[in-house]
C-alpha cells in the first residue's frame, strides 16, 4: 500500500481534521460517509466523516473533532509528518514508526 505524507502545521494540530490532499482523495468514498481510522493497525475510537465540499477541488477532508485534535496531539510533534495508507474507501491507517 502506498503511504501518503502531510505536515502538521499549526492548522492540524489544533483542529479536529485534517486534508488527504488529492492524490489520497482518489481512493476514498465520494460521498459523506463515516471513515473508521486505525493507528499502526489498531482501530482508534474516533467518530469520523469524508467531506468533500470544505476544499473547493473537491479533495478529502476527515472531520474528527476534539478527540482527533486530542490523538494528534497525544502522538505527533508539531511540524512532523502524519503518514498514513488508505486500507478501503472509508478506512484510514495512520502509520508510525518509533525511535528505539
Amino acid at each position: 500500500m502506498k503511504i501518503y505524507k502531510i505536515k502538521i502545521g499549526n492548522t492540524y494540530y489544533k483542529a479536529g481534521y485534517f486534508n488527504t490532499g488529492k492524490e489520497a482523495s482518489l481512493e476514498l468514498e465520494y460521498k459523506s460517509e463515516k471513515v473508521l481510522l486505525y493507528f499502526n493497525k489498531k482501530k482508534i475510537d474516533i467518530d469520523s466523516k469524508i467531506n468533500r465540499t470544505s476544499n473547493k477541488n473537491g479533495t478529502v477532508r476527515i472531520y474528527g473533532g476534539n478527540k482527533f485534535k486530542k490523538f494528534i496531539q497525544d502522538n505527533y510533534k508539531l511540524n512532523e509528518d502524519l503518514e498514513f495508507e488508505i486500507i478501503s474507501k472509508t478506512e484510514i491507517n495512520f502509520v508510525k514508526k518509533y525511535k528505539l
